[in-house]
């Protein structure tokens, strides 16, 4: 058992275990929530560092050629195209790729060396996820881990690369799930949809024809941020749906433009305002908190798929806007957790070699993280990441050897 001082003056124990051959493994008990109250951590505002595009689900530019511009829905309707939309591919794994070749690309522009370094690289939903861990204990989730260092003349700097693998609880739902379940994930995407236009200052015909445009969700637009949990320098990449009028110049202005967009069932009982207000408007909160998106705009509908009102909350103010919430869920609490659970991930993935795999679990019965390493093969990062080239194509070989 071994106990570290992780934040906050919370020492926190945790248990290393042999299991057979190399393979190790670390539990981290999960506290009351209580104990994580307190004083709210600093995070430094993110910043924008650059951005790229992917287009059916497969290549990559590193350009903001699919951000969208936001103007309010004139149609309500949002079963209108169902039948011919393109999915997303949910069963594809693109693991960091498209982050990790916009770093690259990135890095290869300019001079400073430690623009694309962090002290963890990942996505923003993965560090949501964690963030919500403490008042959303029922839901699951695996990540994989693998540390690089890339050595630098001046300051040699290590960092963790995490994604997520699919749980098989979540597997399971996306292969079974209902044809009335598709088409309410289908109206989430036709909101979008209704709600954006593809170049800012359109015409009166763009506008008019968003309701007959089909939904396209293989193509997406992406920001990648750079900020600060505590002591843990975080570089995230983050789908954007849409923003406000012309993309600034300067990279500090950017993410103040942008506009994340929401649906949900119109709120007609205290139940469902209880429940939108516990699950609903922690996951909204968290996930553009975190990469700096200002504003949230909720698109209200009925359960015939029907937009009845729009609502802008202001991200900042989410935690206050009604007394009901604090009691509900606290900020301080979520970034308190979170800022621990990073803490802790980088002192157990020690082993610089990125054919080392860590897994971070989190599962029933809902008391412990766990971080599992094997020695079996399941390296995530690409060979050409590791050799600083890119490739406008998802996928490609996995790094095969310890480098250095």
């Amino acid at each position: 058992m071994s106990k570290t001082e992780l934040a906050c003056g919370i020492t926190q124990q945790f248990e290393s275990i042999q299991l057979n051959g190399d393979t190790k493994r670390w539990r981290y008990p999960v506290f009351s929530r209580d104990i994580y109250e307190g004083q709210i951590l600093p995070y430094n505002e993110p910043c924008e560092i650059t951005c790229f595009s992917s287009q059916n689900d497969k290549h990559v530019c590193f350009d903001d050629r699919e951000l969208k511009y936001y103007y309010p829905p004139s149609e309500t309707e949002l079963s209108q195209g169902y039948v011919h939309h393109i999915k997303k591919n949910i069963f594809q794994e693109v693991h960091l790729d498209y982050l990790l070749d916009a770093l690259t690309d990135l890095q290869s522009r300019s001079s400073d060396p430690n623009l694309t370094k962090a002290d963890i690289v990942t996505w923003r939903g993965i560090i949501s996820k964690i963030m919500c861990t403490p008042y959303q204990q029922g839901d699951p989730w695996e990540f994989r881990a693998t540390r690089y260092d890339v050595k630098m003349k001046e300051k040699p700097k290590g960092t963790i690369y995490i994604e997520e693998q699919m749980t098989k609880s979540k597997r399971a739902f996306e292969t079974n799930k209902s044809e009335h379940q598709s088409l309410m994930e289908y109206w989430g995407q036709k909101f979008e949809s209704l709600a954006t236009v593809s170049k800012p200052n359109p015409d009166k015909a763009e506008l008019e024809q968003r309701a007959m445009k089909m939904v396209d969700a293989s193509t997406m637009y992406c920001t990648v941020v750079k900020t600060k949990l505590g002591k843990t320098s975080l570089i995230m990449g983050a789908e954007i749906d849409c923003i406000e009028g012309t993309k600034p110049t300067k990279p500090e202005d950017v993410l103040s433009r942008y506009i994340e967009l929401k649906t949900s069932r119109t709120i007609v009982s205290q139940r469902q305002k209880h429940n939108f207000d516990r699950h609903k408007l922690l996951k909204f909160w968290a996930q553009s908190y975190l990469i700096g998106v200002p504003r949230i705009v909720c698109g209200f509908r009925d359960d015939q798929g029907r937009i009845e009102s729009l609502e802008t909350f202001k991200t900042k103010e989410i935690p206050t806007m009604a007394p009901e919430i604090s009691g509900l869920w606290k900020p301080e609490v979520c970034l308190n957790f979170a800022n621990h659970v990073l803490q802790w991930i980088r002192l157990v993935v020690k082993e610089d070699d990125p054919t080392v795999t860590y897994f971070i679990e989190w599962k029933k019965p809902w008391t412990q993280l766990t971080i599992t390493r094997e020695r079996k093969y399941k390296a995530f990062l690409t060979q050409r990441f590791i050799d600083g080239e890119t490739s406008s194509k998802c996928g490609g070989r996995r790094v095969r050897k310890t480098c250095h």
